[in-house]
């Protein structure tokens, strides 16, 4: 089976803006997921205050999942579509939270003092990756959605951002920065066997994402 990365090209600092009301702005970390209606996810800015909200667009509604006094955002739906991973500030630092599909069930499932962001779901939804500066640069982590101990995989000496299962879960793509450059990687879901991926263009604020 041929495989295929998606890579993206975001705005500025890798966010689209976007209004779905007055005063609201789309986390560009929109995931999709089909339950025979038209639904995702999506953290907006409403009166100064940023929550994941759940649109359908088939009956034409928004509803807000999160009300915490902070900064939730990046939410990402699991395989099977009954809960949304999304990052939250809301005890002081960046930390990876797992709820519900309709809100309820909020829990941490990080902790640590250092940032931990940027959560996806590997494909069996018994694991989530995410990018955590706990060694003093960024590196790829993931942990079981109960909340295990964290793994981290690869190398330690690089930066790495946006991490992202192949869709059989024996690949992860990222990206590294090197040398000032940042670099787009796959290595093997253990964390082994990096190799660079040559792509002749800026891949500075960017996302990837597999061909299903």
């Amino acid at each position: 089976m041929t495989s295929v990365l998606l890579v993206v090209l975001l705005h500025s600092l890798g966010f689209w803006e976007a209004s779905w009301d007055a005063g609201a702005r789309a986390d560009p970390a929109i995931h999709a997921h089909d339950q025979g209606e038209s639904v995702f996810a999506l953290s907006c800015i409403v009166d100064g205050n940023e929550d994941i909200h759940v649109v359908n667009l088939d009956a034409g509604q928004i509803r807000r999942l999160t009300t915490a006094d902070a900064r939730d955002t990046h939410p990402t739906w699991s395989p099977d579509g009954t809960r949304i991973a999304f990052m939250s500030d809301r005890d002081g630092d960046w930390e990876i939270y797992v709820m519900n599909a309709d809100g309820t069930g909020q829990r941490r499932i990080t902790n640590h003092p250092a940032n931990d962001l940027l959560p996806r779901w590997s494909p069996s939804g018994e694991a989530i990756g995410f990018v955590s500066h706990g060694d003093g640069n960024s590196g790829i982590y993931t942990i079981g959605v109960d909340g295990d101990k964290p793994t981290r995989l690869g190398r330690s000496e690089w930066d790495v951002s946006f991490p992202t299962w192949s869709p059989d879960g024996r690949r992860i793509a990222f990206f590294a920065e090197r040398d000032g450059t940042v670099r787009l990687y796959v290595m093997s879901s253990d964390g082994s066997d990096p190799k660079e991926v040559v792509v002749h263009c800026s891949l500075r604020g960017n996302s990837i994402d597999w061909k299903p």
